[in-house]
C-alpha cells in the first residue's frame, strides 16, 4: 500500500494588524506587519479612525523571552 504524507507550506506570514497572510512586510520581534498596514501606520493621523486599531495591534508586539 502506498503511503501518503501531508506537507504544510506557509506562503507568507499573518499580519498582526489586518490578520491577512502576506509575503512582504516588516518583522518586529516575533510579529509581522504587512506592507499595506506598514504604509497605513505611516500615513494615519491620530484623529483618524484606523489610528486606534493600529495602536491596539502594535501594543501586542512584545519581545520573546529566550529561555536559556
Amino acid at each position: 500500500m502506498k503511503q501518503t504524507r501531508v506537507i504544510h507550506v506557509r506562503l507568507g506570514e499573518k499580519c498582526v494588524c489586518c490578520q491577512d497572510v502576506r509575503t512582504e512586510g516588516l518583522r518586529i520581534f516575533d510579529s509581522f506587519i504587512c506592507l499595506k498596514c506598514e504604509e497605513g501606520i505611516v500615513d494615519v493621523e491620530s484623529n483618524e479612525e484606523p489610528y486606534e486599531h493600529f495602536i491596539t495591534a502594535l501594543r501586542g508586539i512584545t519581545p520573546s523571552v529566550n529561555e536559556n
